[in-house]
């Protein structure tokens, strides 16, 4: 009864060392297997998956990385600005690079026209562009720089460039420390488990940044920043309100009830920057809007809330108070400016509503506008669109491709696991005996 009992313990422990051979035979490689024996420390080396270092460091060409998300996005840039938003053809464009990353190369040959490797037939061309790849001096794929992430687009029928630097479009974009732990791992360094954290989360912020929808874009231009003040600033600090010091509203109110035209100065450089925000605003709703609601088939009213409606009839608005302010540096009876000041305040008031309004609707694009528009380019007589997700997929790809090829170690490590099985199994039954 005993000995049946030690069979059947055998028995299972047999079965379970097979089926953990198996399942570990079935893991795909992600490096070959030096020979001689593996010590089980090293075979997060080879393994891939939570536990194992698959994927290497950003921009080391092993699968995708944010590079892609530079180059995707300095292309758009350069379609807007030196294209003037109308398709370029392949034939007539070309690229120079700083960055030496291998995904970022692999964008750039998809976008004129000749990428290597298998790719969707419409990317390749049979009239493509050209690129270089120009890394500043003592720079490489392991060793990236800031200076690294600048592209110059050429548009070769017209003779005109546009050059794209990264941290000139996004200031801050690369946080501290972060080249340094990047590059200590794309080198081979092993980083400690607070350094792989402290990368992981740097870089996470870094593509958002970049692959922001077009129309959350079109919202930070609208809404503004401190580096690029708009509809917030305009509503907030400049047209303000009666009881904050030096805005539109207060100067002109102050005006109203004392008719002392010593701040008449001030409300001038006042109402000159309200006129600029506000061209600012209507140039960025003319530019972007009416186009992207006729190529998405969506939006219409927020494009012509914000362009025609409120874009307009602020320009109206800040138009009047700039006459009222004309007429007023005239007068010199202080009865007269009372009057006309008043009359300008309630233009003031008008104006403070709409700048408002715009405050509040400068967001509505990012809720209707919430993914990437493709990069399209010419090709011949036909349109080429390039989305982001086909060439994360495409890069993706082609870097599994390299892996298959690769040794498994499931085998090695199912070899290992039947050896020591074997032996363990041995000394059960010497134990028995």
């Amino acid at each position: 009864m005993k000995r049946g009992k030690n069979r059947r313990k055998i028995a299972t422990a047999a079965i379970a060392i097979a089926l953990a051979a198996i399942m570990l035979s079935a893991f795909p490689a992600q490096a070959h297997i030096p020979e001689g024996w593996v010590p089980i420390e090293e075979c997060s080396k080879y393994v891939g998956g939570a536990g194992g270092a698959a994927g290497g460091a950003a921009g080391s060409g092993t699968g995708t990385d944010h590079t892609t998300d530079f180059v995707y996005r300095a292309m758009g840039d350069a379609i807007a600005n030196l294209w003037e938003g109308t398709i370029p053809p392949r034939s007539g464009i070309k690229i120079i690079s700083k960055l030496p990353n291998t995904d970022a190369e692999q964008v750039i040959a998809v976008i004129v026209g000749m990428p290597k490797g298998d790719a969707l037939p419409e990317w390749e061309s049979d009239n493509p562009g050209e690129y270089e790849i120009r890394p500043p001096e003592g720079t490489s794929e392991h060793n990236l720089k800031p200076e690294n992430f600048e592209f110059t687009f050429f548009d070769m029928r017209r003779g005109k460039e546009y050059v794209w630097k990264a941290e000139e479009e996004f200031p801050d974009i690369f946080p501290d420390g972060y080249f340094e732990l990047r590059n200590k791992k794309a080198g081979g360094e092993e980083l400690k488990w607070y350094e792989e954290s402290q990368l992981a989360g740097m870089e996470g912020k870094i593509s958002p940044k970049l692959m922001a929808s077009i129309g959350k874009r079109v919202s930070n231009e609208l809404h503004g920043d401190k580096n690029n003040p708009c509809a917030h600033h305009l509503d907030d600090e400049v047209v303000g309100t009666g009881s904050k010091e030096g805005t539109l509203l207060y100067l002109t109110a102050k005006l109203a009830e004392s008719g002392d035209k010593g701040d008449l100065e001030a409300l001038r450089a006042t109402v000159e920057e309200a006129d600029e925000l506000i061209a600012r605003f209507h140039e960025v709703a003319h530019k972007t809007l009416p186009s992207l609601a006729e190529e998405t088939g969506k939006g219409e009213d927020i494009a012509i809330l914000l362009h025609d409606g409120l874009g307009h009839s602020l320009m109206a608005s800040i138009y009047r108070v700039s006459d009222y302010l004309d007429e007023l540096e005239k007068i010199e009876d202080v009865e007269q400016v009372k009057t006309k000041a008043s009359e300008m305040l309630e233009e003031a008031k008008k104006l403070k509503t709409l700048a408002t309004e715009a405050h509040v609707h400068s967001t509505d694009p990012a809720t209707v506008w919430t993914e990437q528009l493709p990069l399209k380019l010419k090709d011949d007589r036909e349109t080429v669109a390039i989305k982001h997700s086909d060439l994360t997929t495409y890069l993706s790809q082609s870097g599994g491709k390299q892996e298959e090829e690769q040794a498994p170690i499931g085998g090695a490590i199912s070899f290992t696991i039947i050896v020591v099985g074997i032996a363990v199994i041995g000394i059960v039954r010497y134990r028995r005996k």
